[in-house]
């Protein structure tokens, strides 16, 4: 019976995850940008602050495409890990390498379709790699971040419910959980309503205190 609710619980997870992977595009897309602006600029000596702002413009009117083919990439590849591998969430670091692949995969894209090459000579390689790596990896671990929040709050939100179908509004007194089965119980109970185990005075169980 605790399996069951283990299985139960890591589906939620994942069709919440599957959720807010279908908001990866426009979080690579919003974030994306600035993130590889900063990258590029990190590594100059001076910045001219009074251009920022405009080069700020600039790096979504230049990466937003990019960034997009890089969230649908992440969604797409975030999915297989769901569904395909049986991963139960996309935690913080699967995020981010999975953003970090994405983001590569789709400034190689952009520059085959600018440049006719998939790897720019010189300095246009190390920007390629450091802007389509750092800033994948960012919004992918933002994505996750984003993901496993909603998860918790939802499974938060379920426990509650449950809960409450256990206990009606009126009912007074300490509860707790069956240390068993882990069902919702009053303290002073004698048995678990779902599993039977016992509380007696003379039993091993206890049911455990209700940390809310």
């Amino acid at each position: 019976m605790r399996q069951a609710s283990i299985d139960a619980s890591d589906q939620q997870t994942i069709a919440v995850s599957s959720d807010r992977l279908n908001f990866a595009p426009l979080v690579f897309a919003a974030i994306g940008p600035p993130i590889g602006l900063f990258i590029v600029i990190a590594g100059e000596s001076r910045a001219n602050l009074a251009v920022l702002f405009f080069a700020l413009i600039a790096s979504y009117g230049i990466g937003v495409v990019p960034a997009l083919v890089s969230g649908f990439l992440h969604s797409l590849l975030g999915f297989l890990c769901l569904r395909v591998l049986g991963v139960s969430r996309i935690s913080l670091l699967l995020g981010s390498a999975l953003g970090a692949v994405s983001g590569l995969a789709s400034m190689m894209a952009w520059s085959l379709l600018k440049f006719g090459s998939l790897l720019p000579q010189s300095n246009g390689l190390t920007q390629l790699l450091l802007v389509g790596t750092g800033a994948g990896a960012v919004c992918g671990a933002v994505v996750s971040l984003w993901s496993n929040a909603s998860a918790a709050a939802q499974k938060s939100e379920e426990k509650a419910r449950q809960f409450a179908k256990l206990f009606p509004g009126d009912l007074i007194g300490p509860r707790g959980r069956c240390p068993n089965c882990e069902a919702p119980v009053a303290l002073d109970a004698l048995a678990c309503p779902r599993c039977h185990a016992e509380f007696g005075e003379n039993a091993v169980w206890r049911p455990t205190p209700l940390v809310r």
